[in-house]
């Protein structure tokens, strides 16, 4: 979802299902988040009537 893609650009600690903290986002993940978010960004620009 665009909400967690977001929050992998942030960067910082990982956590897991039971909210422990379990590693921190590479620059690799941020990456790939903003690459997806900017897909889903110009997917849904396409689907708008003009």
């Amino acid at each position: 979802s665009p909400r967690y893609y977001r929050a992998l650009m942030a960067g910082g600690a990982r956590y897991d299902l039971k909210g422990q903290p379990c590693g921190e986002v590479t620059p690799q993940e941020q990456k790939e988040a903003e690459t997806r978010l900017m897909v889903l960004n110009d997917r849904q620009k396409a689907r708008k009537p003009r």
